[in-house]
């Protein structure tokens, strides 16, 4: 089973210290980090402000709250992440992959149950193929082919859905999605039955471990790691999957959370780190970059 690491969020306000934990691992782990172009408020004070406040606040209420700045910065501006990252990329052990635009939309009155409707800007705002491919072209002016988008809040419209699909890139997001007739309709025959078969005849629901080929294009979706997971029960889960004949799992994290405390009193980044060593542990997985799906 090929396993995947996808890290969200990286943006112009990271630094290398918070890169620690990965680099105990990723010389035998890469890590496909999706990256925001340019972000338009300090980071980690917008972090800060949601975890007071919690999921499911009105976005505009957290616009109050943020420290923005007078221009745009892109993830190239800051120069001394740029190299360090550059370096990865050449060495092969990191790839990049695109994650919304500006990672934020101010609609008033906009709530999302258990989620933040700040955040979710293609969920709530319209992005053209041309913004997308935009986008996409300012990241690859540093990286390796960006094929993969996944959008923050792992929350995206159908209209916006189809307009990756369009750019000729891959989505990796839940697959609620897949609700919409639109989307559900358009996907290849033998994945549609498969995914019926392990609905409804294997009962297996928690996740769906395959690539799903939909109009040209690949959908994959994700498991979750965060301060609330138990990595032994997620652990077992992989395990699970792989022995039903699972042929991928895309785990969903996010480095700039990796000191936040775990349940068991232990940070995520060490919770993480402990997952992965029980899964090298394992001949059957493989850890592989998401373009590699």
């Amino acid at each position: 089973m090929k396993i995947v690491i996808r890290d969200d969020d990286l943006n112009h306000d990271f630094s290398i210290d918070h890169f620690k934990y990965y680099e105990r691992i990723w010389e035998n782990i890469p890590i496909t980090f999706f990256c925001v172009p340019s972000i338009d408020f300090e980071w980690f004070k917008y972090l800060e402000v949601c975890e007071k406040i919690g999921p499911g606040c009105s976005s505009d209420f957290i616009v109050q709250k943020m420290n923005w700045y007078k221009i745009s910065k892109k993830i190239s501006n800051n120069s001394i992440l740029l190299k360090y990252l550059k370096d990865k990329i050449g060495r092969g052990i990191i790839s990049i992959g695109l994650h919304g635009s500006k990672h934020y939309q101010i609609s008033k009155n906009k709530i999302i149950k258990n989620n933040f409707a700040f955040g979710a800007e293609y969920f709530f705002k319209k992005f053209s193929v041309s913004k997308i491919l935009a986008d996409k072209n300012y990241l690859e002016k540093f990286s390796d082919k960006v094929k993969w988008f996944a959008p923050p809040q792992n929350l995206i419209s159908t209209e916006n859905a189809l307009n990756i699909f369009k750019a000729k890139m891959n989505l990796s997001t839940d697959l609620k999605i897949l609700k919409d007739p639109r989307l559900f309709f358009k996907i290849n025959l033998k994945d549609l039955f498969n995914i019926l078969y392990w609905k409804f005849i294997k009962k297996i629901r928690f996740y769906y471990p395959f690539v799903i080929n939909i109009l040209g294009q690949k959908l994959v979706p994700v498991m979750r790691f965060n301060d609330q997971t138990d990595y032994n029960f997620l652990y077992n889960q992989i395990l699970y999957l792989s022995k039903n004949g699972g042929e991928c799992v895309v785990i969903n994290t996010h480095l700039s959370a990796f000191e936040l405390k775990s349940k068991n009193n232990k940070t995520v980044g060490n919770n993480f780190i402990a997952l992965i060593e029980l899964l090298r542990k394992h001949d059957q997985f493989k850890f592989i970059k998401i373009n590699d799906l």
